[in-house]
């Protein structure tokens, strides 16, 4: 099964979630009238001007996951940013938001794409991150 209404979005702010650790929020483009807010878990790789995989709400994933508008302590989130696990892209890929080309104009569906056509390799930010958190994680198990 494939994804039906996920589209590329613009990140034009980000902030982290006042009611919650490691929990960021987003204003994205995503090719409509008005930006939508969209809260988000995961390290801190997402920045304005990213372009991210974008689920809004009545969007359906491949695992028939429909997307709807929900509150996370206290903030509305107007759908989700995507794993390539969650599209089902790369099944085995990091459980993290993936960063795609920046010339991907906001709006541009992205349910029947190549992926590795539009996926931004490498990620500098989101490898730096990847491996302080394998540091951190090794420094703890010593």
């Amino acid at each position: 099964m494939r994804t039906r209404g996920v589209v590329a979005a613009r990140v034009v702010w980000v902030r982290s979630h006042p009611n919650a650790e490691r929990v960021w929020i987003a204003d994205v483009d995503w090719g409509r009238e008005e930006p939508v807010q969209v809260v988000f878990g995961g390290p801190p790789i997402v920045a304005v001007n990213d372009v991210v995989p974008f689920a809004p709400p009545g969007s359906l994933l491949p695992n028939g996951k429909k997307m709807r508008r929900r509150k996370y302590r206290g903030e509305v989130s107007n759908g989700m940013f995507c794993s390539l696990a969650e599209l089902g892209w790369d099944p085995q890929g990091p459980d993290e938001v993936v960063l795609l080309r920046s010339d991907l104009v906001p709006g541009t569906s992205l349910d029947h794409v190549r992926w590795r056509l539009v996926v931004r390799e490498p990620c500098p930010r989101a490898q730096l991150i990847r491996m302080a958190h394998a540091r951190r994680l090794l420094g703890q198990a010593s």
